[in-house]
């Protein structure tokens, strides 16, 4: 059988592959298509953060009048969470990057992840 209890929603999974606490609720068989659209959506609006911010960057830099924006006051905040968020982007598109390849990884394998570490190969 390849129906498991989880113990944080109370009740059981056909095919479940993890709870998931972004989502508030196990991933399994019904929900999975839904679950690797929100990863992908998250992934792909982390990489854009971080090429706007580069972006942004290039423009401030090749800007003909960029003393204007450095002799505003509260510049080398906005600078620094600027930074922040460039490597918040990055970080945030390979965490979710790798998550959505292990999880095309397990649909292709027919196999998921509790499946994996109880070493239940083949059922259906």
């Amino acid at each position: 059988m390849r129906a498991h209890h989880c113990s944080e929603c109370g009740f059981c999974v056909f095919k479940m592959d993890h709870h998931c606490p972004w989502i508030n609720n196990c991933v399994g068989q019904r929900n999975m298509k839904y679950f690797l659209q929100f990863v992908l959506y998250i992934m792909l609006s982390s990489a854009m953060l971080s090429f706007l911010c580069v972006m942004s960057f290039y423009n401030l830099l090749t800007a003909s009048n960029t003393r204007v924006h450095m002799n505003h006051a509260n510049y080398p905040y906005a600078f620094i969470c600027s930074i922040l968020a460039f490597v918040e982007g990055l970080l945030f598109a390979y965490f979710t990057f790798d998550l959505l390849s292990e999880q095309i990884t397990s649909i292709d394998d027919n196999q998921s992840y509790i499946d994996d570490l109880k070493k239940q190969y083949g059922k259906q």
